[in-house]
């Protein structure tokens, strides 16, 4: 299976082939592709070849010497050099195809990642902020963004975590006033019941 090439006169007659004795080869004017190139300067045509014994993709142009043609070169490719090429390219394109996907999936994986990753920090953060820990540093990483959002966070907890403080502090004063309140109410009232 390789490139076979024929050149002939005007007339159809092979003066030289790669393949075969010229001398017993018939006239190929008659071939489709010589006479298109004789009539028109080019022509092709996939056919079984005799002398080879295998279907061919032929191609001929006419060699003109300026207006006087002086012959014609055709070539000749088997069929199944060219459908093995073809399965090959389809291979090789099917490999590259997947490859590309291959890479594109892997670099989409790593942006996504990269995106959600301090978003799952913030979630942790909010959580452990939600929960009462308000001791938790927010995420180093992430965009400007994620990190102003973060520190907008960071200074939300510590803002109620003290005001939570302030009203627990107030509470266990109220409690203590109402305690004392109590106490001397019924001392009072007992020391009320002892004068009468």
């Amino acid at each position: 299976g390789r490139l076979r090439v024929t050149v002939m006169d005007p007339s159809g007659v092979v003066l030289g082939e790669s393949d075969g004795d010229p001398t017993v080869m018939d006239n190929h004017a008659s071939r489709p592709e010589v006479a298109s190139a004789l009539t028109s300067g080019s022509g092709s045509a996939v056919r079984h070849s005799d002398t080879l014994d295998v279907d061919m993709m032929y191609a001929a142009r006419a060699v003109r010497a300026g207006d006087r043609l002086v012959g014609v070169v055709r070539t000749g490719v088997p069929l199944g050099l060219l459908q093995s090429a073809d399965r090959s390219l389809a291979r090789r394109s099917l490999a590259a195809v997947v490859l590309v996907a291959l890479v594109t999936m892997t670099i989409g994986f790593l942006v996504v990642r990269r995106v959600t990753q301090p978003l799952e920090e913030l979630e942790a953060l909010a959580e452990a902020y939600a929960s009462g820990d308000v001791s938790r540093t927010p995420p180093v990483g992430g965009s400007l963004e994620v990190q102003r959002v973060a520190a907008a966070m960071q200074r939300m907890a510590r803002e109620l975590d003290q005001r939570i403080a302030v009203l627990i502090s107030e509470r266990n004063e109220q409690e203590a006033v109402l305690s004392g309140m109590v106490d001397l109410v019924v001392v009072r009232t007992f020391s009320h019941r002892l004068v009468q």
